[in-house]
């Protein structure tokens, strides 16, 4: 099976935020107290697609970027806003594995790829 740019860019990604977040744990496991983290059942996930479309759209403003923290929490705020593709903490519960792939696979193919599409249309990036 061929991989497709898109695919690639997602796995790069992926391993990119491994690497960030093994960094924070290892932070975290340095202290001397447990680290308790608090969450609200009802806050939006952000996934590895919000960040690379976060990323992405920055590189594509060229001179027009605005600046971001990198995290995707903006596309995280319009992929939950009104849409089927909204992701939620309550939702990992008790929830098979299998379930959150399907929904993670829902969204990289029926919402992130019409998102990127349609950055790609609104910001065309540098004139080469």
């Amino acid at each position: 099976m061929q991989v497709t740019q898109f695919e690639a860019d997602i796995r790069i990604a992926e391993q990119l935020l491994d690497v960030y977040f093994e960094a924070e744990a290892e932070a975290f496991a340095s202290l001397d107290h447990p680290a308790i983290v608090y969450a609200d059942p009802d806050c939006a996930c952000t996934t590895v697609y919000d960040v690379l479309l976060n990323s992405l759209t920055e590189q594509l403003r060229d001179k027009e970027r605005h600046g971001s923290c990198g995290m995707g929490i903006f596309e995280t705020v319009l992929r939950t806003r009104d849409t089927p593709y909204a992701l939620f903490l309550h939702e990992f519960e008790g929830t098979d594995e299998d379930k959150i792939v399907r929904k993670l696979r829902n969204i990289r193919e029926n919402y992130t790829k019409p998102r990127l599409e349609n950055l790609k249309q609104k910001y065309p990036g540098p004139q080469r």
